[in-house]
């Protein structure tokens, strides 16, 4: 036979453990807000776009050789695609993500990465892939993705949205390398 020793509670630890229970339930049924301050321009019917901020750092390029030739990366964490409102079946989400590169002062495409993901009938919505961006010379780059919400036969739009990371507070450095980053309004500087 089993025999159980059971604590008991005071009224104290009952009232704190049942708060940071509801405290936790509520977490959970808030609606995402983005993370940055970006700017966001869409057509048609769209859902919503939980995005993060665009990460710039340094990879070292030279095998066996620690911090000695450091190049570029950005790095574009996940975000999250709501369905769009007009289709209840699956939706089929067109993700595409355009680096841009400051070039005799002009913000010119160097480098895209995009794919196709399907949003399950009765969900939510669903993560896209993170990009990475590994770049052989430093400057100035900036990030716009663009977002397509389709029918299942990918043959008629519902809508697009383009986020566009063009205020201050969208970029961030991060990393232990030496080579020089810095955040600007609208850009990462590496």
């Amino acid at each position: 036979m089993i025999t159980m020793h059971q604590k008991k509670r005071t009224p104290i630890r009952s009232i704190v453990a049942t708060l940071v229970l509801m405290g936790g339930i509520l977490l959970a049924l808030l609606p995402a807000t983005p993370a940055a301050a970006t700017t966001m321009q869409y057509s048609g019917s769209v859902g919503g776009v939980y995005e993060y901020k665009v990460q710039g750092m340094h990879y070292n390029s030279c095998p066996n050789q620690a911090y000695t030739c450091e190049n570029p990366r950005i790095y574009v964490p996940a975000p999250y695609i709501y369905r769009a409102p007009a289709l209840s079946g699956n939706q089929t989400i067109l993700h595409m993500t355009n680096l841009y590169r400051l070039i005799n002062g002009a913000w010119v495409v160097v480098d895209t990465h995009s794919e196709l993901r399907t949003l399950r009938a009765g969900t939510t919505g669903g993560y896209v892939r993170a990009e990475d961006f590994y770049q052989g010379q430093t400057g100035a780059f900036r990030i716009i993705v663009a977002i397509s919400w389709l029918n299942p036969a990918q043959t008629r739009i519902l809508g697009t949205r383009y986020v566009i990371y063009s205020q201050l507070g969208d970029y961030q450095c991060v990393g232990r390398s030496t080579a020089q980053c810095s955040a600007g309004n609208g850009y990462v500087f590496l």
